[in-house]
């Protein structure tokens, strides 16, 4: 009773208009839209509310108007099993006998024929899905390895069949991919119990005596040293400038042209060279125009799908660290940041670069270093170390560190 009268009072509001402004409208605005969503439980008070009613009767009209036979989404539909035909060397117009539907031989024997009555898309999903047949978990908890440490435990992540490489530890793949199963499929759970293991918290010092044992490092005597991703590199400059913007969602940011960029379907639009300060996730990716500055550090092609990106070091990627507009303007804000935030003095302000982008205080070597070069500067712009200029190329120059783009 209690409900329904709940149920009356929020339908009657949303239909004066007037729920937003309700002091309960958050809750009755919940409670409305989970009666919309399922009409069923519409029905004890659809005769005691014209609204109710007439939302039901639109709703009948709309589902009525639906052509279920459209041929336009096949794919969205389930329909009858077909057997196509096997052609001979690929020529349609010449068929060979009927291809029967079936599982994977691999999984199920040469003879084990779907007797499924509808296309199969649905059982054969549930047959992937199956506790039985972890191949496709184990997949996915190889892919998560790879990401946390550089490396799949398969390392040809797209390819885990017999054309693909061995796993460096199998036993611990199947341990990985019998503990996913057993927690229904949480990735979130997996990562944690690979971040709290201790091969996750090795030091990525090198050991010389693991070095001669195992010069690949595919058994993983330490952490291995890993690149920065492409968006990773661009966000954690933006962060150590001060500039990155933390928001979530939004829409995509359209992307910088420059004059070099132009051709077929060039956006009308060109965005901020910053990105609007956004992570490079809201930044928006077109096929024939992906950003000069990520494309250089091996950002994927949005033409296809990579599960392992190419990891290259080629000398372009100095270039562009060392002359891109994007990376210039950074330095230049950071600097400018420093000289209104910290110290004047110009130890106290090197330390602080320091820990900024390297997490880290630099060891005497570095900070007489940090000192001659920004004393040299100061010489080459004919100013003194209070002029933003000066730090600025401090800031580039670390910037261009290997060790700034790199996890060690």
């Amino acid at each position: 009773q209690a409900y329904g009268k709940a149920a009356d009072r929020a339908l009657r509001l949303l239909a004066e208009g007037t729920l937003s402004t309700n002091k309960d409208g958050r809750s009755l605005c919940l409670l409305a839209n989970t009666l919309l969503r399922r009409p069923g439980l519409l029905d004890p008070i659809s005769e005691r509310t014209p609204f109710v009613q007439n939302f039901l009767d639109q709703r009948a009209e709309l589902l009525s108007s639906i052509d279920w036979t459209s041929s336009t989404a096949p794919a969205l539909l389930e329909g009858n099993g077909v057997d196509e035909f096997v052609l001979r060397r690929g020529d349609p117009d010449a068929p060979q006998g009927p291809a029967p539907r079936r599982y994977l031989s691999v999984w199920d024997g040469p003879d084990a024929i779907s007797k499924d009555p509808g296309s199969g898309r649905l059982a054969l999903a549930h047959r992937l899905t199956d506790p039985d047949h972890p191949e496709v978990a184990r997949v996915l908890v190889n892919r998560v390895w790879h990401h946390l440490f550089g490396k799949g435990l398969v390392p040809t992540v797209d390819d885990l069949g017999s054309m693909g490489q061995e796993p460096s530890h199998l036993a611990l793949l199947n341990h990985l991919t019998h503990r996913f199963v057993q927690d229904k499929g949480s990735v979130k759970t997996l990562i944690r119990s690979i971040l709290l293991s201790s091969t996750w918290q090795q030091s990525g010092a090198p050991r010389l005596d693991a070095k001669k044992a195992d010069p690949t490092g595919s058994l993983l005597p330490r952490m291995p040293i890993r690149r920065l991703d492409a968006e990773a590199l661009r966000d954690s400059i933006l962060a150590v400038s001060g500039q990155l913007d933390p928001r979530l969602f939004g829409t995509s940011i359209p992307i910088h042209l420059t004059p070099f960029m132009d051709g077929r379907g060039r956006p009308g639009e060109s965005g901020p060279v910053d990105g609007d300060r956004r992570r490079s996730l809201y930044l928006s990716v077109r096929r024939n125009f992906t950003v000069p500055f990520l494309s250089i550090f091996d950002f994927p092609s949005p033409g296809t799908t990579r599960g392992r990106r190419s990891i290259s070091s080629v000398p372009s990627q100095a270039l562009a660290l060392m002359n891109d507009p994007f990376v210039v303007e950074q330095a230049g804000l950071w600097a400018q940041r420093l000289a209104t935030e910290d110290s004047a003095d110009p130890a106290a302000r090197v330390e602080q670069i320091f820990r900024e982008a390297l997490a880290r205080s630099p060891d005497e070597e570095e900070a007489a270093f940090c000192l001659d070069f920004l004393s040299e500067q100061a010489d080459l712009h004919s100013t003194t170390l209070e002029d933003t200029k000066v730090w600025a190329d401090l800031c580039h120059a670390v910037f261009n560190l290997k060790e700034f783009r790199h996890i060690p």
